[in-house]
């Protein structure tokens, strides 16, 4: 029970970081893009991201044996911190990539695809669902083990 008990401890745990993670990014992500759209408003081209930070994708470590969550977790490429290049549109044309990445990001584009944006929601759903598979099959393995001790059956694995 108290290995059950953790396991749950850990999943309750996981979800609230990631989802606090994933609402800030919410915010942040169209903000910043917004941002983008203001300083295009009087300029063809430029760095917008000397005006507009890039965001900073918080470090999240998932449990290794779940899938689900993308680099940088899905954060737009136009709009994430990016140390060895910068992907914010230097052309005011290129915002409208850039808005395509923050739909998908948002969910506000469902059915497009993008190799340089993943929607949160998508994510955040498909991530908790096998974390939750995967927790639960540790604690169906470690009861059934257990039991099969408490029972003094002769082969236990």
């Amino acid at each position: 029970m108290n290995y059950t008990a953790a396991l749950d401890g850990f999943y309750i745990c996981s979800e609230e970081k990631l989802t606090n993670i994933f609402n800030e990014l919410l915010k942040q992500v169209p903000e910043t893009f917004n941002c983008y759209v203001n300083f295009f408003k009087t300029k063809k081209e430029g760095n917008p991201s000397l005006e507009c930070p890039p965001v900073q994708v918080p470090r999240f470590s998932p449990y290794y044996e779940a899938t689900g969550l993308e680099i940088n977790l899905g954060v737009p490429r136009c709009i994430a911190e990016n140390n060895e290049y910068n992907f914010a549109p230097s052309i005011a044309y290129q915002l409208d990539d850039c808005r395509e990445q923050v739909e998908v990001f948002t969910g506000k584009a469902p059915f497009v695809h993008s190799f340089n944006a993943a929607s949160a929601q998508d994510q955040h759903d498909t991530y908790l669902n096998n974390l939750r598979w995967v927790l639960d099959e540790k604690a169906q393995d470690a009861v059934r083990k257990f039991n099969c001790i408490a029972e003094r059956q002769k082969y236990c694995f």
